[in-house]
């Protein structure tokens, strides 16, 4: 018996690509809709209040590492960078989008209260700061995870410690 290895060879990319044909054309714009049908169907915000001010928190199953406020939201909530943040090694982030990056300007320096709407539940929670950010915040796995939080998207709606149903919106 040999040990065989194969050796997988990816042709170069070729730098002047044809054009796309019409089939290709077609399926990109069934697709597109197909997506938009699905986006806008998908809930993935919880409405919640944190340090006092309203926002949607958005649910993401892709920040694998923390949650994240925006810059634009620290500001909402009266916050300042010298007085209430503090420097972290982490000084950007990857985001879904190839090869994008935001920067990290630190995480707050005092934990924060999420609490949710209904029923009223009161979380702490100590985000990173992010520029560049689309929403307010964004709930990372991990954290969600850590405090009991379950996705069920088959009812647009989050479990949490086994017994509170709340509803998403999209």
């Amino acid at each position: 018996m040999s040990n065989v290895v194969a050796t997988l060879v990816t042709p170069p990319l070729d730098d002047n690509p044809p054009p796309p044909t019409k089939q290709d054309k077609w399926a990109a714009h069934i697709s597109s809709l197909d997506d938009n049908n699905n986006a806008a169907t998908y809930c993935k915000y919880l409405p919640v209040i944190i340090n006092n001010v309203k926002c949607a928190a958005f649910l993401d199953s892709g920040n694998t590492w923390r949650p994240a406020i925006s810059l634009q939201f620290f500001d909402e909530m009266g916050l300042k960078m010298k007085s209430d943040l503090k420097s972290i090694d982490t000084k950007s982030i990857g985001t879904a989008k190839d090869n994008a990056r935001l920067r990290v300007f630190g995480e707050v320096k005092t934990p924060m209260i999420l609490k949710t709407v209904n029923p009223e539940l009161s979380l702490i929670i100590r985000p990173i700061v992010v520029d560049g950010q689309s929403m307010h915040i964004n709930i990372s796995g991990p954290w969600r995870r850590s405090n009991a939080w379950d996705q069920i998207h088959s009812t647009n709606s989050i479990r949490i410690d086994q017994k509170h149903i709340l509803k998403l919106q999209s």
